[in-house]
């Protein structure tokens, strides 16, 4: 769905995804329903400035004791987020944004390091 008038609703998925004390399963599927909107054509401009998103997705990203899909669908998101050419300039200026492809790097996960070198040539 178009975001034009739901911007509230990804601020509350963002915060059930970075909230640890609730169960798994809650944080995964709000995280999967934040995939689903950032896949959206017409939404992947607009979330990269629904205030929050960025943060959460570095967040989880980075979090050493992340659910491994969590961890997965950040990336994902991040990469589809940086194939908006309207949204480069807004990854590429957090700092945070570039830990995450520097840490996914590192890891021993081809599937994050796939997601690294994805976000790096969108950039």
């Amino acid at each position: 769905r178009e975001l034009d008038q739901h911007d509230g609703l990804v601020k509350i998925l963002c915060g059930v995804v970075i909230n640890r004390k609730l169960r798994e399963t809650s944080r995964a599927d709000a995280m999967h329903a934040i995939i689903y909107l950032v896949f959206h054509e017409k939404n992947v401009m607009a979330m990269a400035r629904i205030s929050g998103l960025l943060e959460m997705l570095t967040e989880v990203a980075l979090y050493k004791d992340e659910d491994d899909q969590i961890q997965k669908w950040a990336g994902a998101a991040l990469w589809k987020l940086t194939c908006c050419p309207e949204n480069k300039i807004i990854v590429a200026s957090r700092t945070a944004c570039l830990r995450v492809i520097l840490h996914y790097f590192k890891s021993a996960d081809h599937v994050l390091v796939g997601y690294a070198v994805a976000i790096l040539k969108q950039l």
